[in-house]
């Protein structure tokens, strides 16, 4: 057999097998990868869920009780940082989230001396309420809607 036609078998092997693996890399690569816009590690989600299940359940309690809320608050967010640094950076929106939950909680401190409540905003000017929703468990939407309806 002339060694072109043994080149042109070997090539016409190797192409489909290699086609084969690169897709498969692919899907893997693609199925495992981070949701941007949505808490989806496991371990997060639970110690959000319970934060959020306690900060709904503290400012239903007692609405008025601004120090109560932002306590609750302050435990949410310890909650979530406990699951450690390298989770928090694995979850794309965690610590975006987190900053959100404390410019809310700045926002309700800040009518205590006073001023009127306003939802923190985006960098790109929209209420950080929406994401906050979008990218949490479901369970933290009445804690959002509670937290920010002062």
């Amino acid at each position: 057999m002339r060694w072109w036609v043994v080149a042109l078998i070997v090539v016409g092997a190797l192409v489909p097998v290699a086609f084969i693996g690169v897709s498969i890399a692919g899907l893997v690569a693609y199925a495992t990868a981070d949701e941007p816009d949505f808490i989806d590690r496991e371990d997060v989600t639970d110690a959000a869920a319970a934060g959020c299940s306690d900060v709904a359940q503290t400012i239903a309690a007692s609405p008025d009780d601004v120090a109560a809320g932002n306590a609750a608050i302050d435990r949410l967010t310890a909650d979530v940082l406990a699951v450690g640094k390298d989770a928090i950076d694995d979850d794309m929106p965690t610590a975006d989230w987190l900053d959100d939950w404390a410019a809310v909680k700045a926002a309700r401190a800040a009518t205590l001396d006073g001023a009127p409540f306003v939802v923190p905003r985006t960098d790109d000017d929209y209420a950080v309420t929406g994401r906050m929703i979008d990218a949490a468990p479901e369970v933290c939407a009445r804690a959002v809607r509670l937290a920010t309806d002062l």
